[in-house]
Formats: C-alpha cells, structure tokens, sequence
C-alpha cells in the first residue's frame, strides 16, 4: 500500500496517494512514515489542516522523524503561522542536517515575520551551496534586492586610482 501511494504521488495523485497511506496506516498504526507520508500528500493536494494532523500524528509516533516534520513545516508555511513553521523544520533539520527545503522555507518563515538577518543566513547557506532552481533564484534575488550580494555578472567596482608618484 505504503509503494501504490509513492507511485501514486509521483503521477500527482496527491489525493489517492494520501487515501493509500491512510489505509496503510491503519493495517500499521505504529509507523510513523505512513501518516508523514499522506502529510505530504496532503500538503500537496493543498489540503493543509488535514496535512497538519497527519504530520503531527507522525511526530507523536516519531518526534525525530525528517518527513513527518518537513510535512508539519510545509503545512504550517502554508498556513501562515511562520512560527510553527520554523519550528517543524528547525526539528527536521536536526534529524538530517539542513536540505535546500528546509531552509528555502525556514528563510522565507523568517522574511514572513520580519526577521531580516534570520531570513538573509538562510538565504546565504542557499546562494553558496550552489543550488538552482525556483527556491535558488528567489533566494538569490532577496540577497541582492537587500544589498547583501551583487547581481550576477555585476562587476566589482575599480578600486580609485592613486597618482602616480613624482
């Protein structure tokens, strides 16, 4: 069930991805990936409060567990409370270290409340990774649009020119 779930998340059926996991879960009520994984789903089928639960019954099962987290994270940046958010996917990051996930969201959670700096570390850690796509290029966009990093192709300024001694 658990695998017809996967694969059903990855053709976008979000909604009978979450209905495999749900029936999973109940033939296995003591494993917490099977309530972070229709989490997932459900964030993504944009069922939120929902996806909420779901997350939070995997961190009662599993408070350490990545997916169940992140799912709680997701869920809750898309729910407009930030604090939560940051604090699912703090919890996340310290299960397996920080992801470009984590901390795209844990930036945009910080810009949310008006944390400045908090938002331009997280940002930062995604400009120097190396990381492309969506996440990066807003990232990378902030930085610049705050005046912490020059565009790109921006040429360093010349330095002023010193007479020539005589």
């Amino acid at each position: 069930l658990m695998d017809e779930g996967e694969k059903l998340l990855a053709k976008k059926d979000a909604r009978g991805a979450a209905a495999k996991f749900d029936e999973a879960a109940r033939l296995a009520p003591r494993q917490a990936i099977l309530p972070a994984l229709k989490a997932i789903a459900l964030v993504e089928a944009n069922e939120l409060r929902s996806a909420r639960e779901s997350a939070r019954e995997a961190a009662r099962r599993d408070p350490a567990l990545f997916h169940g987290r992140l799912a709680g994270g997701l869920s809750a940046y898309r729910l407009s409370d930030w604090r939560d958010a940051i604090s699912e996917l703090e919890t996340a990051e310290k299960s397996v270290g920080a992801q470009l996930v984590t901390t795209y969201y844990l930036g945009r959670s910080f810009e949310a409340l008006g944390d400045r700096s908090s938002a331009v570390e997280k940002y930062k850690l995604i400009a120097q990774s190396g990381a492309t796509g969506e996440q990066a290029d807003y990232a990378k966009r902030r930085l610049v649009e705050w005046g912490v990093m020059a565009p790109a192709g921006a040429q360093p300024p010349y330095p002023q020119q010193q007479p020539y001694p005589r």
